[in-house]
């Protein structure tokens, strides 16, 4: 799914690759059938719907995802590090990324068997 025009334009105007199907549309309203989905990816892209569609993104997840063996992964950036204190001063992405985790916290958490935080840093270890 990709919700940016421009983007999705990219995508269609790509050469094809066997099994991948790009669609044009926003997280809040896949347009695929019920229980019909292994799983949903939001790899940095969570925080980029607007507040008040993120509980709806999380519940068309849960929709589209098969009942017994879905799963919904989100990757999303921390607001800590080197490269956020880069960024903050010309791209301050602290509200947004502040209501993602706590729509995540309200709405995915409840829906799933299972739910986990993996928080990962990366160094650089010099020679």
């Amino acid at each position: 799914m990709e919700p940016d025009p421009i983007q999705a334009e990219k995508n269609r105007l790509a050469k094809p690759v066997a099994g991948l199907t790009f669609i044009e549309a926003p997280g809040q309203a896949l347009p695929i059938d019920d229980n019909s989905i292994d799983g949903v990816f939001f790899s940095f892209s969570f925080h980029h719907i607007p507040g008040e569609y993120m509980d709806g993104a999380i519940a068309e997840a849960v929709r589209v995802l098969k009942p017994e063996t879905g799963f919904l992964y989100v990757l999303e950036p921390l607001l800590t590090g080197s490269m956020e204190d880069v960024y903050r001063p010309f791209h301050d992405e602290t509200r947004v990324r502040t209501l993602a985790y706590a729509a995540l916290g309200r709405s995915a958490t409840s829906r799933f068997v299972e739910a986990r935080d993996v928080i990962s840093q990366h160094s650089r270890v010099s020679h």
